[in-house]
């Protein structure tokens, strides 16, 4: 594990009551606090260590990642699906860990339909789950790291997408869906399958009628 900075790091340290951090804004404060200023330093195993929180890599039934937790003495256990694709368990992690930074306390097992870049964010109301996505989504594609790489693309398709990604180690559906949460360019983003349409999200300078 590499050297994040000198000095002790205890899981104190951290939370949503540090100084400085506002509690929506708590994912782009642990890695402004671990001095992470790029896609490939986002190591989500040490993020969750240095959070009090141990990975475990197993087959589960029923779930596709839970988390373990004794408030009391600030530690836990993330148990995430080994069969998953690594992408998915990438994201399940960060998911997880937006458990632990916002519903400490809170018994939660997160199925496939929990977890997502895209459909499971999409849902209406502001739920723990939508909560957890959202966190994922600033922990894995943090916004003063994205649009940097933003401005190395003249032309954004759906090969532009794939390869920004790419180099967040994310799905293209979530790297989709999160650059329509920026409003990067005013971009529509639709689910469809064989039994129709699922959902869609807009970027905010679309006009509301479309």
């Amino acid at each position: 594990m590499r050297q994040i900075r000198s000095g002790l790091v205890t899981s104190a340290t951290f939370g949503p009551e540090r100084v400085g951090c506002t509690w929506l804004s708590s994912s782009t404060c642990i890695l402004q606090e671990l001095a992470i200023m790029s896609p490939e330093e986002i190591n989500l195993e040490e993020i969750a260590f240095c959070h009090g929180a141990k990975v475990k890599y197993r087959e589960l039934d029923g779930c596709e990642a839970y988390l373990l937790a004794d408030t009391g003495l600030g530690r836990a256990i993330i148990s995430i699906d080994d069969r998953a694709h690594t992408r998915r368990r990438r994201f399940s992690l960060a998911h997880e860990i937006g458990h632990w930074e916002r519903h400490r306390g809170q018994l939660l097992m997160c199925s496939k339909e929990d977890i997502g870049g895209s459909g499971g964010r999409a849902r209406k109301g502001l739920s723990r789950e939508k909560s957890a996505n959202q966190f994922a989504a600033e922990l894995l594609m943090p916004e003063f790291i994205l649009k940097p790489i933003l401005r190395d693309f003249r032309k954004f398709n759906m090969r532009a997408v794939c390869e920004i990604a790419k180099t967040f180690t994310v799905s293209k559906t979530a790297m989709a869906y999160r650059l329509v949460e920026l409003d990067h360019e005013p971009f529509i983003l639709a689910a469809y399958s064989k039994s129709g349409y699922h959902w869609h999200i807009a970027s905010k300078s679309i006009d509301r009628k479309w």
